[in-house]
């Protein structure tokens, strides 16, 4: 008998289940405090930071002209 839910010998893993194992490293002091500096009104009022704000701190800092 098939079942509904998909588990034939056919059935490939569902992408949601399989995520990508990622490590964080956190960023220097120098960094943090940039960004600080820089989107620090966003952070503290809970607001999401726009494409350009970011771009903006980029080209302003130059310790974050590295991060992707």
């Amino acid at each position: 008998m098939v079942s509904m839910f998909g588990e034939g010998k056919n059935c490939k893993p569902s992408t949601k289940t399989m995520k990508k194992k990622v490590t964080r490293i956190p960023g220097p002091k120098e960094e943090k405090a940039a960004v600080e500096r820089q989107l620090g009104q966003y952070i503290r009022t809970a607001l999401l930071t726009g494409k350009a704000a970011c771009e903006d701190a980029k080209r302003k800092e130059a310790i974050l002209a590295r991060r992707p």
